[in-house]
């Protein structure tokens, strides 16, 4: 419906692109009344007209307070209408349609080629190598990229574990015998699997994964996502509880040697702040006061 919506209108003629909402008052100004001036958080807006067409471009916050919100992933409802010629007035057309917009959710951001962060562990037997790299667009796509360097051939691990436990940790083993980089859980029945089990094929969301050996050496890289449902989370500031353990061999077993660590990750590629354009301070256009016959 359009009474209860949140349009932006652009008015070539004025050479605006506002905020308004619809109102059922249209004696005083028709179907629509601009929104108050701490509402016009419009950003990147243009209107252009040529060759007969009109262009409207801007960007929107999805979440703002008083306002419709916009669903980054699942089902809106959104409405349509242009007029019949530049002066603020009633649509010569309307409609509405619904969109998700999770197919066209953005890629996750890449890792860069040189990870700065160095952490030497099992007395340098192991070197961790991280970046996070923060999302632009959304918290739940910023990344954790980590490359593990072990100087010796064997299997090699990477947990999450906010208590400095095995026991509820999440792990990312680096198999060489499978050619494989996965999530595991850790378990307590060991009886049937060892120490891990591991995860669901829904959690098998692990990014960029390679594990190489030469001259002695196992290499494993992978990127992660910070925040996953049902996982422990990776904070991009703040003190982590990290584990890491090596195997004897090359074959999935227990570590030949473990330990845990602490780490504030201090995230190298903050978010950039949006361009911020400035509010018209022109008045907002009114419209024609008689509804149509």
């Amino acid at each position: 419906m359009m009474y209860g919506a949140n349009f932006v209108l652009a008015n070539a003629g004025y050479d605006s692109v506002q905020k308004y909402n619809s109102t059922l008052d249209v004696t005083k100004q028709g179907p629509f009344a601009p929104m108050e001036d701490d509402h016009q958080t419009l950003m990147n807006t243009k209107v252009t007209q040529e060759d007969g067409k009109t262009v409207v471009s801007f960007s929107k916050y999805l979440k703002e307070e008083g306002e419709n919100n916009i669903l980054a992933e699942g089902e809106n409802t959104f409405l349509w209408a242009v007029g019949s010629s530049n002066a603020p007035g009633y649509h010569a057309a309307r409609g509405e349609f619904t969109l998700d917009f999770t197919a066209t959710a953005p890629a996750p951001p890449d890792c860069p080629s040189e990870l700065t962060q160095v952490t030497p562990l099992n007395n340098g037997a192991l070197t961790l190598y991280t970046e996070v790299v923060v999302s632009p667009t959304s918290d739940s796509e910023s990344i954790l990229c980590v490359r593990l360097e072990s100087d010796s051939e064997s299997w090699v691990g990477f947990g999450i574990s906010p208590t400095g436990l095995m026991f509820g940790a999440n792990s990312i083993l680096g198999l060489p015998e499978y050619g494989s980089v996965m999530k595991f859980n850790s378990t307590l029945d060991v009886t049937k699997q060892g120490p891990f089990a591991p995860m669901e094929d829904d959690h098998q969301t692990l990014m960029n994964t390679k594990v190489t050996q030469e001259d002695g050496k196992t290499v494993v890289s992978f990127s992660k996502y910070l925040k996953e449902e049902g996982e422990n989370n990776i904070l991009a500031e703040g003190e982590n509880t990290f584990l890491w353990a090596v195997g004897s061999s090359n074959a999935p077993g227990y570590h030949a040697a473990r330990g845990e660590f602490t780490l504030d990750l201090k995230a190298s590629s903050p978010a950039p702040t949006p361009p911020i354009t400035s509010v018209p301070t022109t008045e907002a256009p009114t419209f024609t006061t008689s509804a149509p016959t």
